[in-house]
């Protein structure tokens, strides 16, 4: 296990926890850590193992390993844990873990594995770590083409969560497949109340806005199936909705869990 490195919004309320994506870094929640702690929350953000000024990941990148780092780092009783992609699987592995981890839980745009090229995946993920360490302003343009509603701000975290992430463990993990999950299996003993943020379903491809949903076709019907209850918000605004539509993200995620 690791001990992983946060940041904080907020000095008093009902716990909140961010988890980022993959090549991602606690900065992505520039935005909506300080509009939640406005809402009342205590909010943490973390940096995954590999990721930002967390511990480097070396051999290898489980997702037992990414959930058992949470739970020694935020321990039980925190209130909302909140998981984007990689984060998702990860806050899902902790709860199976730890299931006094938290109260609720959001998910958003937790990926699919069985539509994945993981090979394909991989040498994009390669690439983006090349691409912003060669020519970071280049990057940023290119980024910022792909996601126009993206703040400039939220482009400029991405690639420094690029320039901070171990690129070699993080490709490695992925083409090498350390990284498998079942989401059905993942959700079922939780005994929580859960909200899932989607993006729409009209790519098997994903990443940028214009590329959809990370979870679509029979996959995406099975895990919504497995819901049971809980509810499933669909909005248009490719894999990261928290960038692409956070207004729309804080309204699902405030009116799922008031303070």
């Amino acid at each position: 296990m690791a001990k992983l490195a946060t940041r904080r919004w907020g000095d008093s309320g009902p716990r909140a926890v961010l988890v980022h994506g993959v090549t991602a870094w606690s900065n992505t929640w520039w935005r909506i850590g300080p509009a939640l702690a406005e809402r009342g929350w205590d909010v943490t953000a973390v940096d995954l193992r590999g990721h930002g000024d967390s511990p480097r990941a070396g051999t290898t990148m489980h997702l037992e390993e990414l959930g058992a780092d949470l739970v020694e780092t935020m321990g039980p009783g925190v209130d909302l844990l909140v998981g984007h992609s990689l984060g998702a699987l990860a806050s899902l592995s902790a709860l199976n873990q730890e299931p006094q981890l938290a109260a609720r839980v959001v998910l958003e745009e937790p990926p699919g594995m069985t539509t994945v090229d993981r090979s394909l995946l991989a040498a994009l993920i390669a690439d983006d770590f090349q691409r912003a360490l060669a020519d970071r302003a280049g990057f940023a343009a290119h980024l910022s083409a792909q996601n126009p509603r993206w703040d400039r701000r939220d482009v400029d975290e991405a690639v420094e969560g690029l320039l901070r992430g171990d690129g070699e463990a993080i490709v490695r993990a992925t083409e090498q497949q350390d990284l498998n999950w079942n989401l059905v299996q993942l959700v079922a003993p939780l005994e929580l109340p859960l909200l899932v943020l989607l993006a729409v379903d009209g790519t098997t491809s994903f990443g940028a806005e214009e590329g959809g949903s990370a979870l679509v076709g029979d996959e995406r019907a099975s895990f919504t199936e497995a819901l049971g209850a809980n509810e499933h918000v669909v909005i248009d605004g490719g894999h990261c909705i928290h960038r692409s539509e956070p207004r729309l993200w804080l309204e699902a995620v405030t009116r799922a869990s008031e303070v």
